[in-house]
């Protein structure tokens, strides 16, 4: 998610700091894990990046509100998502203090050890495509925040312009989340909206580019 970012004038990747309602530069990086462990998530990330790359690519129409995918390898693609959510749980920088899973992270940390994704509804991943400019929807990175959804509860970050939502509880796949999960058959069905129905998107980009500014200065 940060290469494209690296490529935008000045060249800064962002982080965006929702828990301080702040900005800073630089990547988020805190070693976790030993290196056997994190050769077992670089398995997933492969497969993710792929699939991300490809539908970060899709130039679509107007008219076209939804993207379908089939035949993805439901195992690794899961777990990719899953481990990404794990990190954000376990990791000590202040700008993860949002996710706190409680009692739901043994469940999750059980996963991934037995590198079992679980069923679609076990922390269900959906997905959104921003409609945006390539420049505007590569310039920022969101931390992951609660979601505001009523319909659903968990967590939603946006990155290289896709909105990504887990649904840390299973009373949150309503009816009208489940169409939009990952499916173990391998199909997902994303949605295309406005960046601008993503929640602080265009504040965040305008706020990254002005910390960009100063730290520059």
């Amino acid at each position: 998610m940060y290469r494209p970012m690296g490529r935008l004038a000045p060249g800064t990747p962002i982080r965006v700091d929702y828990s301080e309602g702040k900005s800073r530069p630089g990547h988020l990086k805190e070693y976790m894990l030993c290196s056997r462990c994190e050769e077992k998530f670089s398995d997933y990330e492969h497969v993710a990046a792929r699939f991300l790359v490809n539908l970060n690519q899709v130039q679509t129409r107007a008219h076209e509100r939804t993207i379908r995918r089939s035949s993805l390898d439901y195992h690794n693609l899961k777990l990719f998502f899953l481990s990404v959510l794990w990190r954000c749980a376990v990791a000590r920088d202040p700008i993860t203090q949002m996710v706190d899973l409680g009692p739901r992270l043994s469940k999750l940390t059980a996963l991934l050890q037995a590198r079992d994704p679980g069923k679609q509804q076990e922390f269900a991943v959906l997905l959104r495509l921003l409609d945006e400019s390539p420049k505007a929807r590569n310039a920022v990175l969101t931390v992951p925040v609660p979601m505001r959804d009523a319909s659903r509860r968990g967590y939603t970050m946006v990155g290289n312009g896709v909105e990504i939502s887990w649904v840390t509880d299973q009373r949150g796949v309503a009816f009208k989340s489940a169409p939009w999960m990952l499916k173990e058959d391998g199909t997902w069905l994303v949605e295309v909206i406005s960046g601008s129905r993503s929640f602080p998107w265009r504040q965040a980009v305008t706020k990254s580019h002005e910390q960009d500014r100063r730290t520059l200065a």
